[in-house]
């Protein structure tokens, strides 16, 4: 490799470092071809990248980027793994290295947080981007199917019986917190209800029919929500 690639060499990983989300570094003498071929898939697959390069050039490429604290690790045979997502590179080095100890995580950087090699097994085990993206979504959805089950299906006598249960025990614990039956009391009341409608409400849902929670739940259907303005009533101007 002659200078000119060095030079850009470093400029390219300057740039991929900077942006990374997490770097981590590694100890790997002893390791097989096929193995770093291995463990540069996984990191892959986890959307980071496995770099071997000279330390004297890898610390060249550090400066000026938030990882620039782990230069003091790259010592000896290291390899330095990273992505963008925080997680991602140390959640595949890390299970990497658990069934191959020929890979010795020395430590890491997520930004500027220099991370000993217990941080970054620590960090290992909080859930991927990707993770917390699908049960975010789940979160989403749960609702929607639900309402689309009810819709279909209606709802059993036993869960109308559930459901009126948890709400009138509700409105009893509400009943011995004053600031609860002050927040009950006045949104009732700014929504155009009275004080017996609070009062009555238990009554009124024990009165629940599971046919009436099926036509109900027509209208919680997203597709059918809607956006409006409350706007205060017109006056004639004199």
């Amino acid at each position: 490799m002659d200078r000119a690639q060095k030079r850009e060499l470093v400029t390219q990983l300057n740039e991929q470092w900077k942006s990374s989300g997490v770097l981590v570094v590694a100890h790997y003498k002893g390791m097989t071809v096929a193995q770093m071929t291995d463990f540069r898939k996984r990191v892959r697959e986890a959307g980071g990248v496995v770099k071997v390069t000279k330390n004297r050039l890898a610390k060249l490429a550090l400066q000026g980027t938030d990882v620039e604290a782990v230069s003091d690790l790259l010592k000896g045979q290291i390899c330095v793994a990273y992505s963008e997502d925080p997680i991602g590179a140390a959640k595949a080095s890390v299970k990497y290295a658990k069934e191959n100890d020929k890979l010795v995580i020395l430590g890491g950087a997520m930004g500027k947080t220099r991370l000993d090699g217990a941080g970054v097994r620590a960090l290992a085990d909080l859930p991927s981007l990707d993770e917390l993206r699908g049960k975010l979504i789940g979160l989403i959805q749960a609702p929607a199917s639900k309402i689309a089950r009810i819709v279909k299906d209606g709802v059993s006598e036993e869960e109308l019986a559930k459901a009126k249960k948890r709400f009138v025990r509700g409105m009893i614990f509400a009943r011995d917190n004053q600031a609860g039956m002050a927040r009950l009391y006045g949104a009732t009341l700014a929504t155009g209800g009275t004080v017996k409608d609070v009062e009555g409400w238990p009554d009124r849902i024990d009165a629940v029919t599971a046919e009436q929670v099926k036509e109900a739940a027509k209208y919680l259907d997203p597709a059918r929500s809607v956006t409006g303005y409350l706007l205060p009533p017109e006056q004639e101007v004199n």
